[in-house]
C-alpha cells in the first residue's frame, strides 16, 4: 500500500481541476484503509463500506475521488474497477400551489423580501442569480432581465414583467446608498450586502425565505429553490410551451426540464380517470343508415 498521504492525493485531484471537496471522501477511505477497517483485497469492496452515508446517497464527485485514489495513487486497477456509480432514486421537486406563493409573497416582512422572494418565482432565477443582480442586468426597454454566467457559466435572458419592474423600481429609492458612490450606477448590486463591495449572500436570502414560510403558514418541507420549481410548474400547467420554459431555466436538456410534467397537479387532476369511464352508460354503437334504393 502506497503511503503517500491523504493530503497529497486532495492537492493532486484540485490540480486536475476536480473539486476540492473530494478530499473528505479521500480523507476518509484513507483513514480506513489506513487503520485496517476495509481490506483492499476484499474484492466484494464497496465504496459505501468507509463512508457515512446510504449508499444511494453518495456524491458522484466522491465516487471520482475515490476511484482516484485506488487507480493512481494506490496504483489498485482492480479495486477501481469495482467502484461503479449507483442509480440515485428519482423524486419529483416540491412545488408550492399559486394560493400558497400568493400567501408567501403577501406577509413578507420587507419590501427588499418581497422583491427577492418575487425574482425568484416570478423570473425562475436561483438563489445566486437573485442577489447577484446588478442593475446593467434590468433591461426595462426590452422588459427582460439579463442572467450573466451562471450555472455552467451560460448567460440566458429571462422576462421581466411589469409587476416585477415596479417592485424593483420601489426598491431602488430605498436602497440605502452612499457607500457605493464611487461604483458606476449600472455596476451596483441591486441587492448590497454587509461585506464591502458584495452582494447579499444566498445564506442570507434563504434565511428570509423561511421566516416567509412560516409566517405564511406553510407545512410542507419547502426550500428556496421551490420558488423555481413552482416558476416551471405554473407555466407548464398554463400552458406555457415546454421549450420555452427550458430556455426560461437554462436547462441543457428537455428531459430536465420535462420532469415538471409530473408535478404539474393542475394538468394531472384534469386528466379524466379510467375509472370514471366504467360507471357512465354505455353508448350504443351508431347503425349506419342506407340510403333507399331508388
Amino acid at each position: 500500500m502506497s503511503n503517500r498521504p491523504a493530503e497529497q492525493c486532495e492537492t493532486w485531484i484540485t490540480g486536475i481541476g476536480i473539486v476540492s471537496s473530494l478530499g473528505e471522501g479521500l480523507e476518509a477511505t484513507w483513514d480506513a484503509l489506513h487503520q485496517g477497517r476495509v481490506n483492499v483485497d476484499q474484492k466484494t469492496y464497496a465504496p459505501w463500506m468507509v463512508h457515512p452515508l446510504p449508499p444511494l446517497e453518495l456524491d458522484a464527485r466522491i465516487m471520482t475521488g475515490l476511484r482516484f485514489l485506488f487507480r493512481v495513487t494506490l496504483r489498485r486497477l482492480d479495486l477501481a474497477a469495482e467502484i461503479y456509480h449507483l442509480r440515485e432514486p428519482q423524486k419529483i421537486p416540491l412545488v408550492m400551489s399559486q394560493d400558497e406563493t400568493r400567501r408567501l409573497l403577501a406577509v413578507a416582512s420587507s419590501l427588499k423580501v418581497r422583491v427577492l422572494l418575487s425574482l425568484g418565482y416570478g423570473c425562475g432565477l436561483r438563489a445566486g442569480e437573485v442577489v447577484r443582480l446588478k442593475v446593467k442586468h434590468i433591461d426595462s426597454a426590452q422588459k427582460i432581465i439579463r442572467v450573466e454566467q451562471s450555472k455552467s457559466r451560460k448567460d440566458r435572458n429571462v422576462m421581466l414583467s411589469p409587476d416585477t419592474l415596479d417592485l424593483l423600481r420601489q426598491w431602488w429609492k430605498t436602497r440605502r446608498r452612499g457607500f457605493d458612490s464611487t461604483i458606476p450606477v449600472e455596476e451596483r448590486w441591486l441587492f448590497p450586502g454587509r461585506r464591502p463591495g458584495k452582494p447579499m449572500t444566498t445564506r442570507q436570502l434563504n434565511r428570509l425565505f423561511h421566516e416567509a414560510a412560516d409566517a405564511a403558514g406553510i407545512r410542507k418541507g419547502v426550500t428556496l429553490h421551490a420558488l423555481r420549481h413552482s416558476f416551471a410548474t405554473h407555466l407548464l400547467e398554463r400552458g406555457t410551451d415546454i421549450r420555452f420554459i427550458q430556455a426560461l431555466l437554462g436547462h441543457d436538456k428537455l428531459d430536465t426540464t420535462a420532469r415538471y410534467a409530473r408535478v404539474a397537479t393542475g394538468m394531472i387532476a384534469g386528466i379524466e380517470s379510467p375509472l370514471d369511464l366504467l360507471s357512465q352508460p354505455r353508448r350504443k354503437p351508431r347503425k349506419n343508415r342506407k340510403d333507399p334504393p331508388t
